[in-house]
């Protein structure tokens, strides 16, 4: 797995962007990297590319455990309600593991998850008022 973070200060935007076999702990990683990084803010909304990434061995029960994992790193990081998280991949089959993502994170999470087809449909989300 390949994952890098860019931070986007006048949008109050961390973009993070993943390819290849995706893992818990590759995920991880990168998240805590950002996270550890002078430049982060506990406000920036986040916006995760998963084009190139393989979810082949991204199965139900992982998605559960990362879920698990983030909802430990949001406590650590002191997230609020208003941190949204958009969720971006052109694959159909990446969408659909994305979407019960974004399920699981209702319950799970203080983040509001939100799956889109582009970058431009996530990006305007993300820049509209909430």
């Amino acid at each position: 797995m390949n994952a890098t973070y860019q931070f986007e200060p006048d949008n109050n935007l961390i973009v993070y962007r993943m390819t290849g076999a995706l893992t818990t702990e590759g995920v991880m990683a990168v998240l805590n990297t950002a996270l550890a990084d002078p430049d982060w803010s506990p406000e920036y909304d986040m916006m995760c590319m998963f084009d190139g990434a393989d979810f082949t061995n991204f199965t139900v029960s992982e998605a559960q455990r990362l879920s698990q994992a983030i909802r430990v790193l949001d406590a650590r990081r002191g997230e609020t309600p208003s941190i949204r998280a958009a969720l971006v991949s052109s694959d159909m089959l990446a969408n659909g593991l994305l979407t019960f993502w974004e399920g699981l994170g209702r319950t799970e999470r203080s983040a509001t998850d939100r799956v889109f087809t582009t970058e431009t449909e996530a990006r305007a989300w993300l820049a509209s008022a909430g």
